[in-house]
């Protein structure tokens, strides 16, 4: 979705790329990888993903929008700090012949699977630096 949105603020607003990549701080070369990911988490640990993010959620803030149905939603499973940050474009290695559900692997789906059974408060704890988790 943040590749949507990019392309929709640069179209809407008539900036062009390289305004857009000075005013987020980021070089052509990331932005062009970056833009060429697919999937949910793909592209997550790229600087872009991280300084885009913020500039549009600025600016709809600016804007006087409300979050969007997906971003409540996203929040209501992830907590306030959000996705991984870190890149999970989904594919993984299997061998030929194996059947396996691929919803496995998506990283809402995973989430859901951890919050039914109680584990992600603790990943959640050491993800991001909290001492009070104990071991």
């Amino acid at each position: 979705d943040i590749r949507k949105a990019i392309n929709k603020f640069l179209i809407d607003t008539g900036v062009n790329q390289t305004q857009f990549l000075r005013s987020i701080d980021c070089a052509a070369n990331s932005f062009g990888s970056f833009m060429k990911l697919k999937g949910k988490g793909g592209g997550a640990a790229n600087k872009v993903y991280h300084n885009a993010y913020r500039f549009l959620e600025q600016y709809r803030i600016l804007e006087g929008k409300p979050k969007s149905a997906k971003r409540t939603e996203a929040e209501a499973r992830w907590g306030p700090h959000g996705y991984h940050l870190r890149h999970d474009d989904g594919k993984r290695w299997g061998l030929p012949g194996d059947q396996y559900d691929k919803s496995r692997f998506d990283i809402d789906l995973c989430r859901d699977r951890q919050n039914a059974s109680g584990s992600s408060a603790m990943m959640d704890r050491i993800r991001w630096g909290d001492d009070s988790a104990a071991f």
